[in-house]
């Protein structure tokens, strides 16, 4: 059995996912005893990507045809469900491993106590950005005025989870909380997954492991209004599915748009224009979302 076994999906990702495992063989520390799976979620250039993995890998790397596009978690529970090893490490194929890591993370993993763990996430070699985010139950308030938080080593379980671009676990206990809801096709994966483990296993841990580093950039990624769309729609079915009031997720969506106004003009009262600007777009947007998910339910 292997040590530990890395899932990557990919969807129209050929120009990232080379470059991610690249890295993954440079800072190989278990030698062979690493799996790494690339699953592929029905790519246009799926059989160019595959001939060019294997011609460089060869049998180092299992590449699976999905047979549709059925999400980042189904895509990953059918990886899952392949792995030979008993602790997985999910990771985004934009992600680039900058250091040997892998035998720590098995190490810490065979301690039975310890359910997931998650790393210091880079936008650049000198740049951190954000390894850990809040619930969606947190409130709005500190949402937007700790947010700064998010990038320090200051993990608080109770009310965060770890970022899901590249985090690790322990088989059995995925397993046992249901692997990746496949209801969620993209975002909010992480958040489901932290209720979960700490409703099933209040007393397994997840730790926080700050000297492991990956670089993840995100400040140039794509359509960020299809990305809050998305958002907000898993956001949705989580609070459906825990049956939680929508109206509350609505009130916090809202109320992090107040703060943020706010926060922008705090000391600096030139900018309330453009404050009250920014203020009416995303309150538009949220109504939007809100009525396209109330409109899609109905």
């Amino acid at each position: 059995m292997k040590r530990l076994s890395i899932i990557i999906v990919t969807y129209n990702s050929e120009n990232d996912i080379f470059d991610c495992l690249e890295a993954v063989f440079k800072h190989n520390d278990l030698g062979d005893e690493l799996e790494v799976i690339v699953v592929d979620n029905a790519s246009a250039g799926f059989e160019t990507m595959r001939k060019n993995i294997e011609k460089i890998y060869e049998e180092k790397v299992m590449v699976v045809s999905n047979s549709k596009n059925g999400g980042y978690g189904q895509g990953n529970n059918i990886g899952i469900r392949l792995s030979s090893s008993d602790k997985l490490l999910i990771m985004n194929p934009d992600v680039r491993i900058v250091m040997p890591m892998f035998a720590k993370v098995a190490d810490t993993l065979d301690n039975e106590d310890i359910a997931l763990c998650g790393f210091t996430s880079m936008e650049n070699e000198n740049q951190r950005n954000s390894s850990f985010y809040y619930t969606h139950t947190t409130s709005a308030f500190r949402k937007v005025f700790l947010r700064k938080k998010l990038q320090t080593d200051d993990f608080q379980y109770k009310r965060m989870f770890l970022s899901g671009a590249c985090f690790a676990m322990r088989k059995d206990i995925f397993e046992k909380i249901g692997m990746f809801d496949e209801n969620i096709f993209l975002y909010g994966e992480e958040n489901d997954i932290h209720f979960r483990l700490t409703k099933m296993f209040a007393e397994k841990k997840t730790v926080f492991l700050k000297e492991l580093r990956y670089i993840h950039p995100t400040a140039n990624e794509r359509d960020k209004d299809k990305e809050y769309q998305h958002s907000m729609k898993s956001a949705a079915y989580f609070y459906k599915k825990n049956q939680m009031p929508m109206k509350s997720l609505y009130r916090n969506e809202m109320n992090q748009v107040i703060f943020k106004a706010l926060a922008l003009c705090i000391g600096h009262p030139s900018r309330i224009r453009e404050a009250i600007e920014r203020f009416r777009e995303q309150k538009k947007q949220i109504k939007e979302t809100f009525n396209e998910i109330k409109d899609s339910r109905s």
